[in-house]
């Protein structure tokens, strides 16, 4: 990394210490201002946590309180430098390893949220489609029941059957009627809602298509475990906290024992009381450090930290295991709840025919008075409770198929990782 850092000014008036020509130490009373700037280019070594960096600076110094002010430049053109720790803990290479975890495991939430947003859209969509099919139904109830009304008024003129008959039928009319209007209203609700959450214009005309119906093809929840643990981010996870508690375990280790550190520099410098000359035929700096530090008596505390960081470890893994175990049982209910939906789709199919062709034959025999309008009444609700199940178990298919894309990360129909990612991410 590249840091500029600078100083404009440091202001200071106090006792300062200095030598005499005769080597005596004396304390002067005066003010100073220091102006200083300088560029910094450092890099951490990844493979032996040490770290090299370049730097330049410039400083001036005034002094005041003097017969007349004092101006002087110190220039450090260039210096070199490196820094290394000797069986240290290494930051860098835990940040190495951790660090496209981290990157790779935002990826994952990403995706996982777009998923997210399928979902809600899936519901929403589906909501504007009922709306539409109990609209179209709601409508052909007001037909069907207007017929019906005329042959039975014609019935009632020839004392064929009761007034009691004749106002059921007309009270059938003026529901079927109210649900129509009802109806109305709900599909210019639920349009707009679907509209909004898509950023569309909600006056614009939505045209709704009925999606594709289930394949039939079942998912095999083993499957289904194994990808989520190869592309879900729970695995993720589990692996970034492993490395993270093995991290902070290396770290308590290291701060335990000895610690040495090898620090050398080579570089220009010069001081001038001019700016022009401050730069002209600098000297040499070079220094060169070999530091330790060893612990003697610390009464316990490094023992204690490093059983804390084991305890840690064990710990942390044995949360992990049961957030693994937790998060394989929602897979294989994921993929069980899937598949029951498309065999739940199958069956309202068929009860939606058996509904639909049962009222059917009650609408004629009721036309030629051989049931009544109660018979034909259950008859019509059966056959719109079932038109709603069907609708509902697609709904519910589709609506499972997002949450195992979820959880897997995985589309389990095309065998390929589902991948969503952002521009120039």
């Amino acid at each position: 990394q590249l840091i500029a850092n600078g100083q404009l000014p440091n202001y200071s008036r106090n006792y300062r210490q200095f030598y005499s020509p005769s080597g005596d130490i004396e304390y002067v009373y005066y003010s100073t201002a220091t102006s200083s700037i300088g560029l910094n280019l450092e890099q951490q070594l990844g493979l032996t946590g040490g770290t090299f960096f370049v730097n330049s600076g410039l400083e001036r110094l005034d002094i005041f309180d003097t017969p007349t002010t004092k101006s002087t430049y110190n220039s450090r053109p260039i210096s070199i430098g490196f820094s290394q720790p000797i069986k240290g803990y290494n930051d860098a290479r835990w940040a190495r390893q951790i660090q496209p975890l981290l990157f790779e495991g935002a990826a994952r939430e990403y995706t996982r949220d777009i998923e997210g947003t399928a979902q809600r859209t899936i519901e929403l969509y589906f909501a504007a489609l009922t709306a539409l099919n109990d609209r179209d139904l709601a409508k052909l109830n007001v037909a069907n029941t207007d017929t019906l009304f005329k042959i039975t008024k014609g019935r009632y003129g020839v004392g064929k059957i009761s007034e009691n008959e004749l106002l059921q039928v007309e009270l059938a009319l003026l529901n079927a009627q109210l649900a129509a209007k009802q109806s109305e209203i709900q599909v210019q609700a639920t349009q707009f809602a679907l509209a909004s959450y898509l950023g569309l214009n909600p006056k614009e005309k939505l045209i709704l298509v009925t999606p594709e119906k289930p394949d039939g093809d079942a998912v095999s929840a083993d499957m289904a475990i194994e990808v989520s643990h190869k592309y879900g981010i729970e695995t993720l996870a589990r692996e970034r906290t492993l490395q993270e508690v093995a991290r902070d375990y290396a770290l308590a280790k290291s701060r335990a024992g000895a610690s040495t550190e090898i620090f050398a520099l080579y570089g220009l410098s010069n001081t001038a009381p001019l700016l022009n000359d401050v730069y002209v035929d600098p000297v040499q700096n070079q220094q060169l450090r070999f530091g330790f530090t060893v612990p003697i008596v610390d009464f316990g505390r490094r023992r204690s930290n490093i059983k804390i960081a084991t305890a840690q470890q064990a710990l942390a893994l044995s949360q992990l295991n049961q957030q693994q175990q937790d998060n394989d049982q929602r897979v294989f209910l994921a993929a069980a709840d899937y598949n029951l939906q498309a065999e739940r789709y199958a069956i309202s199919l068929r009860a939606d025919e058996v509904a639909q062709r049962r009222y059917f034959v009650a609408n004629e025999r009721f036309k030629i008075g051989k049931i009544g309008i109660t018979d034909l009444n259950i008859a019509q609700a059966e056959r719109d409770a079932a038109a709603k199940n069907l609708m509902q178990a697609l709904r519910q298919y589709y609506m499972s198929e997002v949450q195992l894309r979820q959880l897997t990360l995985y589309d389990l129909k095309v065998m390929k990782p589902i991948e969503w990612k952002p521009d120039g991410f």
